[in-house]
C-alpha cells in the first residue's frame, strides 16, 4: 500500500550572491519523454494525491532527510514532483574553493534512488531573485513550483540572463506567483527559473502578456524552452526549522549614531551570509536597541557569530558605543507570516 510522503514544514531559502551552490537532479517518470518531461506537462493544482503519493515519490521522500543530513556541506533541499511522473531533488550546498561544473559524488542522490537514472543534474548557481533579494519554500506557503529550463549555447548564457533580468519580473503580479529566481548552470548550457506558486490559475494569464506570448517571447532565437509544473512534496533541512536570536543593546549616550551605522553595516554583512533568513534592528528608546535575526540552522547561526558583524565585533564596541554587553536570547521559529 502507497502511502502519501509526510511534508516536514521546513523551509528552503533561496537568494542569489551567497556562497551557495544547487545541484538539480531531474528523474524522468514512466509516462515521460526523453528530455525529460512529457510533450504537454499538465499542471498540479495543489499537492494532488496522485502526486504525493507516486511510489516514487514517497520512496525518494523516504530517503532524503537521512541521506543529506549525513552529507558535510548540506544546507536544504526541495523534492518537487509533476503529474507525468517527474520528479526533481533540488539541493544546496555550501561552497567552499572553486565552484564545481559537474555534480561532486557526494552532493548526488541519484546513486541512493536505486533504479532510477537522472535524465539531467547539474551545478548552479542564484543569479537574481524577484520580487525580493530571496523566496522562501516551504509545503504550506508555496505549495507549486514552476521549474523554466532555458537551454543555452554557453557564449549566450549571459545574454540570456540580461533578458531574463530585463523582463522576467514582468511577469510579477501574475495571480498565484509568488516569486521568480533565475539560475545559471555552472556549465553554461542552462539557465533555470524556479518560480514559487500558491496556484497556476493565472499561468494561462501570464502566457499572454507581452514578451511571453508564443509568437514573442523575450528569449526568442537565444534559447531554447521547455516548462515543468510540479507539487511542492517536502523541504528538507539541515535542522527542523529556523533559528533565531533577539539581542538587546545599550547604548552609551550621544553614541546612537554610531550604533545605528553599526546596524546599517550588519545589514550588509548579514546580506550575503547565506544562513541568514531575515534581520531586524529596532529602537526601542534612546539608550535600549534591540537585533532579531533569524537563521537556517545551527551551523548558519555559528557563521554569522563568527563572522564581521558577530559576537567580536559587538564587543569590541563596549565601552566607545555600547554600555554593556548584549543581552542575548535563542530561541526556535515555530511560524513564519508575512502581510503584504
Amino acid at each position: 500500500m502507497t502511502t502519501e510522503t509526510a511534508p516536514r514544514g521546513d523551509v528552503l531559502t533561496v537568494r542569489p550572491n551567497v556562497p551557495v551552490i544547487t545541484v538539480i537532479e531531474r528523474f524522468a517518470g514512466a509516462t515521460s519523454t526523453e528530455s525529460g518531461t512529457s510533450s504537454r506537462p499538465r499542471r498540479p493544482a495543489g499537492r494532488p494525491e496522485d502526486v504525493v503519493r507516486n511510489p516514487d515519490v514517497v520512496r525518494a521522500g523516504e530517503l532524503l532527510p537521512s541521506v543529506l543530513k549525513s552529507r558535510d556541506g548540506f544546507v536544504a533541499a526541495l523534492l518537487l514532483a509533476g503529474l507525468d511522473g517527474e520528479f526533481v531533488v533540488y539541493s544546496q550546498w555550501r561552497a567552499e574553493g572553486e565552484p564545481p561544473e559537474q555534480v561532486p559524488a557526494e552532493w548526488s542522490v541519484a546513486d541512493q534512488l536505486e533504479g532510477f537514472e537522472p535524465v539531467d543534474k547539474r551545478t548552479y548557481a542564484v543569479d537574481f531573485s524577484a520580487p525580493a533579494d530571496l523566496t522562501r519554500f516551504s509545503v504550506r506557503d508555496t505549495p507549486l513550483a514552476h521549474f523554466g529550463v532555458f537551454s543555452v549555447n554557453p557564449d549566450d548564457q549571459e545574454r540570456m540572463l540580461e533578458l531574463a533580468r530585463k523582463h522576467a519580473p514582468d511577469s510579477l503580479g501574475t495571480p498565484g506567483l509568488l516569486g521568480v529566481n533565475f539560475h545559471r548552470s555552472l556549465d553554461g548550457g542552462q539557465v533555470v527559473n524556479l518560480g514559487a506558486w500558491t496556484t497556476f490559475g493565472g499561468f494561462d494569464e501570464l502566457l499572454g502578456r507581452a514578451g511571453f506570448r508564443d509568437e514573442e517571447v523575450y528569449w526568442q532565437d537565444v534559447a531554447e524552452f521547455r516548462p515543468h509544473f510540479f507539487a511542492v512534496v517536502d523541504v528538507v533541512a539541515r535542522t527542523a526549522g529556523e533559528l533565531a536570536i533577539w539581542a538587546t543593546l545599550k547604548v552609551l549616550p550621544g553614541k546612537q549614531e554610531e550604533a545605528e551605522r553599526f546596524f546599517a553595516f550588519s545589514k550588509e554583512v548579514l546580506d550575503a551570509e547565506p544562513g541568514t533568513t531575515s534581520f531586524f534592528a529596532v529602537k526601542v528608546d534612546d539608550e535600549t536597541y534591540g537585533i532579531f535575526d533569524t537563521f537556517t540552522d545551527q551551523e548558519a547561526l555559528d557563521v554569522h557569530i563568527e563572522g564581521a558583524s558577530g559576537k567580536k565585533a559587538v564587543f569590541d564596541l563596549v565601552g566607545t558605543v555600547f554600555a554593556a554587553p548584549p543581552v542575548i536570547t535563542g530561541s526556535v521559529v515555530l511560524q513564519r507570516g508575512a502581510r503584504s
